[in-house]
């Protein structure tokens, strides 16, 4: 048993610190002018202004296999944004989630597991028993799921995309109803998905464990180890859809999507998505809109101890652009009300729209710089008349 165990630590160890001769390809793969891709489908999307760099076949209705998960992990990360799952909470397992085959980690029914663990085990390895056990927490039911995978679908504009189940598994029947979507809704579903920043820690994982380290985890997307900046995002396999992937990377802050849909290897996929990113890396660099911290507006605060108060960027803030081009960038802020003391520093003001050639591109957090008190009625009537005086005195 102990020798069993020690073959086991060597094997990880080796996968860790020797690459395969085709993985070690990967980045050495060269971008190329003519991008002919190697799949049935391909795409690459700028998220930020949603500008396609590139596209092959990208609205051709295909089987996404396990890239279905991308829906499925978009509406579990909503579900959190809006306070109404938690990543700390506990799902206890039905029988019908453990029943689920193909890719899992053997859940079991009655099994309790942490939100925050299951969605790890999607990320990573794309988990269908976990898949489903989300499901049916944030929906009540696997169908009930499903059919909000269709209507967040038709809200997002997905013309060539229907789901009925939230694995992609698949009979590999090809007169048997499945999962469908095209790779360019497959951009914009992944497009939604990295707004939600939490989930590029986990599709971004290499190696990971579950049950106190008793479950090995082993990311299905071999470029979060072997393509440098990528951190996700899903990969997916059956006979009938090839080998399909959604993945995206960032590089000196600019971040890119591809998507390979049918291709006829793993290794051909994770050279064709690599090809594409290389190819839009090669064609963009990052112009910063602004710096954290820096002083974006002076606002009027109503009864206050100070007047004003300084609106400073959330973070540092950057937008991409054809090499050698200067974008026209303009900017225009947005307050959700009078600003009324007392205000906290770091509060949140109100936003900054940035505009590349007038269309709106991305929102930027206003965070107050200090603290603004409020006034007594003494300090107001005080600050009131030296106001009135000064208005009184002023010349022409």
């Amino acid at each position: 048993m102990i020798r069993h165990g020690l073959l086991i630590f060597i094997w990880i160890a080796a996968m860790l610190v020797f690459p395969s001769v085709n993985d070690s390809c990967v980045m050495a793969a060269e971008p190329d002018v003519s991008l002919k891709i190697d799949a049935r489908s391909a795409i690459l999307l700028e998220p930020i202004t949603g500008e396609i760099l590139f596209e092959q076949d990208a609205d051709v209705a295909l089987s996404p296999a396990s890239v279905t998960k991308v829906m499925t992990l978009l509406l579990v990360m909503e579900e959190i944004e809006k306070g109404a799952l938690r990543f700390d909470e506990t799902i206890v397992i039905s029988p019908e989630a453990a029943a689920m085959g193909g890719s899992q980690i053997w859940l079991e029914p009655g099994e309790e597991m942490l939100v925050a663990d299951l969605i790890k085990a999607v990320a990573i390895v794309s988990a269908n028993d976990a898949s489903y056990a989300l499901a049916e927490r944030v929906s009540g039911s696997h169908d009930a799921f499903v059919a909000r995978m269709n209507e967040r679908a038709r809200e997002l504009g997905l013309t060539n995309t229907k789901f009925v189940n939230c694995t992609g598994l698949s009979e590999d029947n090809p007169t048997a109803a499945g999962n469908l979507t095209s790779a360019r809704d497959v951009a914009i579903m992944s497009r939604e998905l990295i707004k939600h920043d939490a989930i590029l820690k986990w599709t971004g994982t290499w190696i990971d464990y579950l049950r106190n380290g008793a479950s090995f985890l082993r990311n299905t997307n071999k470029l979060v180890r072997f393509y440098q900046g990528c951190d996700g995002l899903k990969t997916g396999f059956t006979n009938e859809a090839g080998f399909c992937l959604a993945a995206t990377a960032k590089r000196n802050n600019v971040r890119l999507i591809a998507v390979v849909m049918k291709a006829a290897t793993n290794d051909i996929r994770a050279k064709e998505v690599s090809r594409l990113l290389n190819f839009g890396f090669g064609r963009l660099e990052a112009v910063r809109v602004m710096s954290q911290g820096e002083e974006l507006a002076k606002l009027p605060v109503i009864r206050g101890t100070e007047d004003t108060i300084i609106a400073q960027a959330s973070a540092d803030y950057y937008l991409p652009a054809k090499r050698g081009t200067q974008p026209g960038i303009t900017k225009e802020i947005s307050l959700s009300s009078k600003l009324k003391a007392p205000i906290q520093k770091g509060q949140k003001l109100g936003t900054m729209t940035v505009l590349l050639d007038g269309k709106p591109v991305q929102e930027i957090d206003l965070l107050a710089a200090n603290d603004v008190g409020r006034t007594n009625a003494f300090q107001f009537f005080a600050r009131v008349g030296r106001q009135s005086l000064k208005t009184l005195f002023a010349k022409d």
